[in-house]
């Protein structure tokens, strides 16, 4: 059986309790460890996933908070009666695979995935989000990504549209793109006034900075006459749209999330002891350049 992390041997599983503070604890079975906490206000027994840094996985699944008696459609058990300690139980009602963007592997987006879904699926007062970061970060994955994991739970079943404006700078191409070449921002509220649609808008650098008031109104009026259309903006800089949005920075990777995508893309060419994320971390490679996913590939 794969070992799995405990608290203090996980740097992610620390900053996580840490940053929504839970208490901590460890608990053992049978040889697997898992982080287990207690929610601060709740109080609830919360299991957080922590794999082994030589497994590969998704890692953006770990924010997700698996609670241990949840009979609530559209939450994870990862303990229940009917299952052996350790096996996640679906009990959402959704066909997992019907994602509508070709999936990719995360590293060392933990933090950043939990306060998106966040913004998305839990806070209805946040109707624009702007994740922001320079090139090569690895933002419209992200976007994907998270765009895959809402839609398979049950969110945004109406509609997901992913758009990107790269040397884009008429606010009429913008607005066709968003609400089709024959309908009026009128018949597009009208229409969804009651809907959860998700827009994901790339590029929106040079569009905005070319088009700023307009697209401040075009996104007002939408969302004043609608309920729950929501826009995620992915900027390189903070554009600062004044319309009570939300801003998530997307920075540079950790060198160990660094060093896992590097052995997950030259696994065959590493020395043995270098298969080990944590003895790969610390090499020098690492400090030559800005460790975004993309260079990071590319350097492998």
């Amino acid at each position: 059986m794969q070992k799995i992390h405990n608290i203090n041997s996980c740097k992610w599983a620390r900053e996580f309790t840490s940053d929504f503070l839970f208490s901590q604890s460890d608990s053992e079975d049978e040889g697997e460890e898992q982080v287990v906490t207690r929610h601060s206000l709740t109080k609830d027994e919360t299991f957080i996933c922590c794999c082994h840094p030589n497994l590969e996985h998704d890692e953006s699944l770990k924010f997700k908070l698996m609670f241990s008696n949840s009979n609530e459609k559209g939450d994870f058990s990862l303990y229940s009666k009917n299952n052996q300690p350790g096996k996640l139980e679906d009990l959402t009602g959704y066909e997992i695979g019907q994602s509508i963007f070709k999936g990719q592997q995360i590293y060392g987006r933990n933090k950043s995935m939990y306060k998106l879904y966040q913004h998305l699926c839990k806070l209805k007062n946040t109707r624009i989000i702007q994740m922001c970061g320079e090139q090569g970060m690895g933002k419209t994955t992200l976007a994907k990504q998270m765009g895959n994991y809402v839609y398979e739970r049950g969110h945004f079943r109406k509609k997901i549209v992913y758009e990107t404006f790269r040397n884009i700078t008429s606010i009429t191409t913008f607005m066709t793109k968003i609400k089709g070449e024959n309908c009026s921002i009128e018949k597009l509220c009208q229409q969804n006034q009651y809907d959860y649609v998700l827009y994901i808008l790339d590029d929106c650098d040079q569009l905005i900075d070319q088009n700023k008031k307009n697209i401040q109104q075009k996104l007002r009026q939408i969302i004043e006459n609608t309920n729950y259309i929501k826009f995620l903006l992915i900027t390189q800089e903070n554009k600062r749209l004044e319309m009570q949005e939300t801003s998530i920075h997307i920075g540079p990777l950790d060198k160990i999330d660094a060093a896992k995508i590097f052995i997950e893309d030259s696994r065959d060419f590493l020395f043995k002891k270098y298969l080990d994320c944590y003895e790969l971390a610390n090499h020098p490679i690492f400090e030559q350049f800005l460790l975004s996913p993309g260079l990071v590939k590319t350097a492998a």
